[in-house]
């Protein structure tokens, strides 16, 4: 076997233990991972596992953070799906709203079972954190440029929409109690975003702050 060989017989071991934790954290949350079902599940001998892991800590840090890149790259590809800047957003929320509900569950798990985990999950959070906000900022700066938005702060414009997508995908979670279909989410989201409740949006929040010509995210380390 040669080395070429090894390390992808080590990524394919490697995934696949992500995909099997992946699966029982959906099924019985943080709590039910243990290293038996998890050798089971993904058919590797708890050593192997260890080769790779820590512990079953670490195993779900990795799980998260493989997540966190699936969604950025998803958001990324939505943001470079159209010509149009609007269609360019509702295809960013689409994309957002349809991955978070797929992994409500470890969304759940991370909120209920972070304890002493916190400040890794900090660290993910600003690892990651330009990479998924940028593509949304960059097409609210071109709407801008296009005269077709006014003056904002991109930035907090940018996490209030994120703000909105994760309320709606931790309500219908938790209480179980929003029956409203997909794309009417969508269409009520953007509604909200782009034009507010007052009957004469524009005539309110003309004392945000503009936004500048570098995108605010890029500011941030």
């Amino acid at each position: 076997m040669t080395m070429a060989d090894e390390t992808n017989e080590a990524f394919a071991s490697k995934q696949a233990v992500l995909e099997a934790a992946h699966h029982l954290i959906r099924q019985h949350g943080y709590a039910g991972l243990s290293m038996r079902e998890l050798a089971r599940a993904s058919g590797l001998a708890k050593g192997t596992i260890y080769h790779h892991f820590q512990d079953k800590r670490d195993i779900y840090l990795h799980v998260l953070e493989r997540d966190i890149q699936i969604v950025c790259q998803h958001v990324a590809t939505a943001a470079a799906s159209s010509e149009h800047w609007k269609e360019q957003l509702r295809a960013i929320v689409r994309a957002y709203f349809q991955l978070q509900r797929e992994r409500c569950v470890l969304i759940l798990a991370s909120l209920r079972e972070a304890v002493g985990m916190e400040q890794q999950l900090c660290q993910l959070v600003r690892q990651y954190r330009k990479e998924l906000l940028k593509p949304i900022a960059q097409v609210l700066e071109r709407g801008m440029a296009q005269g077709e938005v006014r003056p904002i702060h991109v930035e907090m414009a940018v996490l209030s929409l994120v703000g909105m997508l994760h309320s709606f995908v931790l309500h219908h979670m938790i209480l179980q109690e929003l029956e409203v279909d997909e794309e009417a989410i969508i269409d009520h989201t953007l509604q909200l975003f782009l034009y507010g409740i007052a009957q004469n949006s524009t005539s309110n929040g003309t004392n945000l702050p503009a936004s500048s010509g570098q995108s605010v995210v890029d500011q941030h380390p």
